[in-house]
């Protein structure tokens, strides 16, 4: 999908840190080795390494819903997909243990 994009390789070799208790991810290096990318629920940034910013967005969901299949992404939106998908797989194994979720194991299948 990436490739698709125009983001081949682009995720290779990168840190991301979630923060378990607010959605927030923080990707690094992001599209350049003194880049990273700053990921929360209404707003999406390329910063310096240093934390200066360089490109924001806000309410990045918006934006990116405007796409079709055909429709190249810009390092935002690459950062906003990629900081969107690791902070929710990260994190849905400890939000599925807080209160009012319920869960039970299935029958093994082959």
């Amino acid at each position: 999908m990436l490739t698709r994009m125009g983001w081949e390789g682009a995720l290779e070799r990168i840190v991301v840190s979630v923060d378990p208790r607010v959605q927030r991810a923080l990707i690094g290096p992001f599209t350049a080795p003194d880049r990273r990318a700053l990921f929360t629920g209404d707003r999406v940034a390329i910063e310096t390494s240093g934390g200066r910013p360089i490109d924001v967005r806000f309410n990045p969901r918006a934006a990116l819903s405007e796409h079709d299949c055909h429709t190249s992404w810009d390092a935002v939106d690459l950062a906003y997909f990629t900081g969107c998908a690791m902070w929710t797989s990260l994190n849905v194994p400890f939000l599925l243990n807080e209160p009012g979720f319920v869960t039970e194991e299935l029958e093994p299948w082959q």
